[in-house]
């Protein structure tokens, strides 16, 4: 099966978690493996990772200290690097929501996120509009087909969904 990345990029409200949930749906319907995590913000303003097939328990990544400020929880970055590196992702598909800026303080997060996506058949995750270097360099990666949502589009996610998940049937 060869390698193909799938990157879902946009804002926030952009319908990236919508198109994420609904691949997930699709996969879990066509019995395809997958596995990898989602990420989100609690009633209590805190980031939680919920791992994707994995039996690891969810955890947390960090709190929100203001409005547009996080502090980060170092040490559960770091853990989960290591466990997305023990993970056999061959003959699966990684899946992410969403990789974002937390990411840039934890080395072996990042190794563990690369690992995932190079050893999987197949990777689809999403990740924020910003620049940040880690983003820029899983964008700039090769055989990176990138799709950006701009706006909460029912019709052009309706579109990119149909062709990640044909991209996965192909093969």
């Amino acid at each position: 099966m060869p390698h193909k990345t799938q990157i879902i990029i946009g804002d926030k409200g952009s319908g990236k978690t919508t198109a994420i949930n609904t691949i997930l749906k699709a996969l879990r319907a066509e019995n395809i493996e997958h596995a990898g995590f989602k990420t989100y913000f609690d009633d209590e303003k805190t980031l939680r990772l919920k791992w994707i097939n994995l039996v690891y328990p969810d955890m947390i990544m960090g709190r929100k200290t203001g409005s547009r400020s996080l502090k980060p929880s170092f040490e559960a970055l770091d853990l989960i690097g290591e466990r997305l590196i023990e993970v056999d992702f061959v003959n699966k598909i990684f899946i992410a929501d969403e990789i974002g800026f937390l990411e840039s303080f934890s080395r072996l997060m990042q190794e563990g996120i690369l690992r995932s996506i190079k050893r999987a058949s197949y990777a689809c995750y999403s990740i924020k509009a910003e620049n940040y270097p880690f983003l820029a360099y899983l964008k700039n990666m090769d055989g990176v087909q990138i799709t950006r949502l701009d706006n909460f589009n029912r019709k052009k996610i309706e579109t990119v969904i149909a062709r990640i998940i044909d991209s996965f049937k192909k093969d």
